[in-house]
């Protein structure tokens, strides 16, 4: 069971479809976009560009599409005021690649 078709593991799997989205939805939405900026606007951009950054993104290509990533995860926070509607999309958005390697 630790390996699963085409050599991904298990392990992955749960880590960049469960584990790590909520990690950092925990991290940039609820503490800081929701915490520490009160849920405000400006929060949602200055959340969304950290965001981007963690992801050690190569160019400027990456840092855009990484930083669009998270105004749609903080705009999904910010309309619902629930954490979890966020770390779903997260779970979705992470898991939607896998699908090639099942």
């Amino acid at each position: 069971l630790a390996e699963v078709s085409r050599g991904i593991s298990l392990s992955l799997i749960l880590t960049t479809s469960v584990f790590g989205p909520i990690q950092e939805e925990l991290i940039f939405r609820g503490l800081l976009q929701g915490a520490v900026f009160d849920n405000s606007w400006l929060g949602l951009v200055l959340t969304s560009s950290l965001f981007s950054f963690m992801h050690g993104p190569p160019n400027i290509s990456s840092f855009i599409f990484y930083l669009l990533g998270g105004l749609l995860l903080g705009f999904a926070y910010k309309k619902s005021q629930n954490l979890w509607v966020s770390t779903l999309v997260h779970m979705f958005y992470n898991s939607w690649p896998l699908l090639y390697y099942l």
